[in-house]
């Protein structure tokens, strides 16, 4: 997959976004890790996808629920939603 941007939007202020532009030094595909849910559903399942934020490797996460999912880093002990364009 060939992403070009990556929006983090953040919990903590209403509206703020933070836009990262992907480059082979903040983003890689590493292994899948397993699943940790026989369903394939979850709130936490652990994609492939690492993004460098700061000075730290943050593993994206998916909240897949039905057909539809949310994918989110976590950062300090807070949620902050990830989109891929």
């Amino acid at each position: 997959m060939n992403y070009s941007e990556m929006i983090i939007k953040s919990q903590r202020q209403e509206g703020g976004v933070i836009p990262i532009q992907l480059n082979a030094d903040n983003f890689k595909q590493t292994d899948i890790p397993r699943n940790p849910y026989a369903s394939g559903y979850g709130a936490k399942i652990p994609t492939s996808y690492l993004v460098k934020v700061g000075k730290r490797w943050r593993r994206v996460y998916c909240a897949c629920f039905s057909n539809a999912g949310t994918t989110w880093i976590t950062i300090k002990g807070r949620h902050h939603v990830v989109d891929f364009y």
